[in-house]
């Protein structure tokens, strides 16, 4: 099951590695990135990658299905809050998720 968490940018690293411990099944992480490229004459003068949600960031685990056990990932370090209502959106998670995979 997807989640969405809101997570402090500076410590996204240790975010997912204390809640790789904490999970007992299979963790994946995505955070949609877009690619900025400035130009001058022509040529290439910056890139950038940025996040497109900045601090959001999608989880999916099996150990996201109950209400009760999203409360054992409260105290993560680097998290802020869990988004709530994920279970009942999981669709247009999925379908969000796809859309910027296209691209």
């Amino acid at each position: 099951m997807w989640s969405i968490a809101k997570i402090k940018t500076n410590e996204i690293e240790s975010f997912k590695k204390n809640l790789k411990k904490k999970v007992n099944s299979d963790l994946v992480f995505y955070i949609p990135k877009i690619k900025i490229i400035t130009r001058k004459n022509n040529k290439i003068y910056n890139e950038k990658i940025k996040n497109i949600l900045q601090d959001y960031i999608f989880c999916f685990s099996k150990d996201f299905k109950k209400s009760k056990d999203m409360d054992n990932f409260k105290y993560i370090k680097g998290l802020s809050y869990f988004l709530s209502g994920h279970s009942f959106n999981q669709q247009q998670i999925v379908d969000f998720i796809k859309y910027c995979k296209k691209f």
